[in-house]
């Protein structure tokens, strides 16, 4: 299975689509096996791909993802108040995945977005005891009481991606700071990155240019070996296979947006002597 991969996930295009929960928020937290199953069933009826995807050669617990996320408030809140990175510490991942967050947080939104708005936000129903609602001023002050509700109906408009073409430079720029004592060696990297993405851009049909033997002595000395390299074209759509020994992008996980983007990015960090550093 891929380590990552650029997938028609989550927020895309659609028409409006009425969407109802199948359970409880507490029911899909406390059950992984109903989690997933509902988890699946979301993106079939909006027509999207899913997979579980594996960061650090393992499968990534989405289940634990969606409960760390949804316990401090959302997604929203936590990239508003800056509390990623604690959603990321509670993950183990190996030293290897250096830009374990980033993907992370890629998967959130492009994986459990929609579920979140739909049986966090929509159904988290919380019911008080028989003598609060017979009672509400016992609630004591401050305490907003709803009575029991079946779970509502969601509608799914258009949304456009979130973030996705915004990771490849925020990867790069972790890059340039892992090697900041050796200017040539990132540049030489950027632009071997650079090669790469101009090469499945003008030729996504041509196979040769989507695939890289990871052994290879060249890539090895230009990204392979650079903390961040890899990771990079991870997150451009390059997926581990044959037990890891190539990178491989699959023709129909090329994502235009973010192959644009990274080569904007790499543009820039190339011919920006400040990338990275303000």
């Amino acid at each position: 299975m891929a380590s990552s991969s650029c997938l028609k996930q989550g927020s895309v295009p659609m028409n409006n689509i009425h969407v109802t929960p199948e359970a409880t928020y507490e029911a899909v937290v406390a059950d992984a096996k109903l989690f997933m199953a509902t988890l699946e069933r979301l993106h079939s009826r909006l027509g999207t791909k899913f997979m579980v995807p594996i960061i650090g050669g393992k499968d990534l617990d989405l289940h634990k993802l969606f409960k760390e996320v949804t316990s401090r408030g959302g997604i929203s809140k936590i990239v508003n108040e800056r509390r990623w990175k604690e959603v990321t510490a509670t993950f183990v991942f190996p030293p290897t995945a250096t830009n374990a967050s980033f993907v992370l947080r890629k998967y959130y939104f492009s994986l459990l977005k929609n579920y979140e708005q739909l049986y966090f936000f929509r159904s988290n129903v919380q019911t008080p005891p028989p003598d609060i609602l017979q009672n509400p001023s016992a609630a004591g002050p401050g305490l907003v009481i709803r009575p029991p509700q079946e779970p509502l109906a969601l509608t799914y408009t258009p949304q456009p991606r979130i973030n996705s073409s915004d990771l490849p430079g925020e990867c790069l720029r972790s890059l340039k700071q892992a090697h900041k004592e050796d200017d040539a060696k990132v540049k030489r990297a950027f632009q071997t990155l650079l090669t790469y993405m101009g090469n499945v851009a003008k030729n996504p049909d041509e196979e040769k240019f989507r695939k890289i033997r990871l052994t290879n002595q060249t890539f090895q000395d230009r990204v392979g070996s650079l903390r961040g390299g890899i990771e990079f074209m991870e997150l451009c759509g390059f997926e581990k296979m044959e037990g890891g020994e190539f990178l491989f992008l699959p023709r129909d996980k090329i994502d235009p947006a973010i192959i644009n983007s990274a080569g904007t990015e790499l543009n820039s960090a190339i011919n920006n002597p400040f990338f990275g550093v303000l």
